[in-house]
Order: structure tokens, then C-alpha cells, then sequence
């Protein structure tokens, strides 16, 4: 499945070069939009620091939204049966318009389904350890003397291991359950289906999609290797390393749209 959905990706080269620009392109919007920001905090509101934010602002939401509109379009077509990724570009305004709609619900699906557990974790957490505790453990820690300091922290321990082992739970669940509203959203087209919970359950309990799920934390184990030594090559080892994780985040979307196609086989 593994290398099935990294020919399904690099079988298009052209689309990951076009996805990976447009990456990089971001960035410009984002560094206007902070500059804009500093610009408002130095020198007060004016004229030009305003058009420059409400501008940038916009540009980035919608080149956000065309790739993540990019990801839904490629899940489809891998779960349709495709043996090669589709064309980044949208070929109509009205396809242009999809992907934008598809880009905002895949925002929404994804907002939701992590905000929820955040919230609802760090409530959990902060009731038994409260704010005030650290509050007190900083103040006890910076009068303490070297022979008190071993004690403080060790009385600090569960609430440092409680917080890591959150921190490796909502890393689990993001990996695991949100992928499942999402490849409902966009083999269904309706936002609903992303909030149903008989079709989120019937994917998270197929044991296909728990070995999706294996390849794709291996998927991510690899790329992540792979993109770090890249990486570390002088000069173009940061140019050739945006790609390659492009790549290894598109394998990772092809993977899932596979385990859909495998768990609804699309009719003939």
C-alpha cells in the first residue's frame, strides 16, 4: 500500500513541483502580513498598513484554502481508483470554486474535531492541576536552595508525565480519528457526513483502516528521515527538502484515500 500510494503521487511530478511553489509562495502573504502587524504596533493606524494586512490576509486564506481544497480533490481521486495524482490546477472557475469550498469544510472538519479534545484535555488537566500550582511551584523553586530543588521537581513529576501523556494522546487521536471525517467529507461532498457518527465509526472500527493507519505512521516515520538528511545537504538541501515533504505528506492522503477505496469499493 506503501508504495503503491507513492507511485499514485510521483506518477504527477509536475503537480508536486506546482504544490510545492505554491507552498513556498505563502510565505510572502504571511511575511506582509507580519509586517503589516509591527507596522500597526509602531506607528499607529494608517492607510497603508491596513490595505497591506487586509490584503495579505486575504491571500493567504485563499492559498490555504486551494491546497487544502488540493488534499480533498486528491482523496477523491485515489478513492475512485486513479493510478495518478490529479492536476493542481482547477481547469475552470467553477472547479476553482470547489476547491475552495472543499479547502473552508476541510478547515471546519479539522477545527472541530481538534479543538474539542484540546479543550476538553486541558480542562481535565487544569482541574487537577491548576494554574495557581505552577504559580506557586515557580515562586518556591526560585527561592529555593540547590539541596530543595531536587524535592520540588520531583513533586512536579506527575504533573510533567500527566501533561506528556496528553500531549502523545491528542498526537494519537489526530493521527488516527480525524483522518476518518475527512474521508467522509470528501467522498460524500456533504459537510454532515463528516459529523456522522455511524459513518465515522464504521471507519475507525474496520481493521483495514487500522492497517492504514500503521502505514501511514511509517509513511511519516520515513519522510521525516528522509526530509531531515536532506536537509542537512549544504546550500540546496532545504530547496530539494520542501518536495520531498510534500511528497511524503500528499503519500500519507494517497494512503487513506486507498483505505476508503478498499472499505467502500467504488461502484462499477
Amino acid at each position: 500500500m506503501l508504495i503503491e500510494s507513492l507511485k499514485y503521487v510521483t506518477n504527477n511530478l509536475r503537480m508536486v513541483l506546482g504544490f510545492s511553489l505554491f507552498g513556498v509562495l505563502v510565505i510572502l502573504p504571511t511575511l506582509a502580513t507580519m509586517f503589516a502587524i509591527v507596522s500597526l504596533a509602531e506607528n499607529g493606524v494608517n492607510s497603508f498598513s491596513m490595505i497591506l494586512l487586509i490584503v495579505s490576509l486575504i491571500a493567504v486564506v485563499l492559498m490555504m484554502l486551494f491546497l487544502q481544497g488540493y488534499v480533498i480533490k486528491l482523496i477523491r481521486s485515489r478513492s475512485s481508483g486513479d493510478d495518478r495524482a490529479p492536476a493542481l490546477r482547477s481547469g475552470s472557475r467553477s472547479g476553482l470554486k470547489v476547491m475552495l469550498k472543499d479547502g473552508f469544510s476541510l478547515t471546519v472538519i479539522s477545527t472541530v474535531y481538534t479543538i474539542v479534545p484540546i479543550v476538553l484535555f486541558s480542562l481535565l488537566f487544569l482541574s487537577i492541576y491548576p494554574i495557581s500550582s505552577f504559580i506557586e511551584y515557580g515562586t518556591a523553586l526560585a527561592a529555593a536552595g540547590e539541596s530543595d530543588i531536587a524535592l520540588l521537581t520531583e513533586q512536579m513529576v506527575p504533573a510533567i508525565l500527566s501533561f506528556i501523556g496528553i500531549i502523545l494522546l491528542l498526537t494519537l487521536y489526530g493521527y488516527y480519528i480525524v483522518p476518518a471525517p475527512i474521508l467522509a467529507y470528501a467522498n460524500s461532498r456533504e459537510l454532515v457526513t463528516a459529523f456522522s457518527v455511524s459513518e465515522i465509526t464504521s471507519l475507525l472500527f474496520d481493521r483495514t483502516y487500522f492497517i492504514g493507519f500503521l502505514y501511514v505512521l511509517l509513511a511519516i516515520f520515513l519522510i521525516t528521515v528522509i526530509a531531515s538528511i536532506v536537509a542537512i545537504i549544504p546550500l540546496i538541501g532545504w530547496l530539494i527538502s520542501i518536495p520531498v515533504s510534500v511528497i511524503g505528506t500528499l503519500t500519507v492522503w494517497s494512503i487513506w484515500g486507498r483505505v476508503y477505496r478498499d472499505i467502500y469499493p467504488p461502484s462499477e
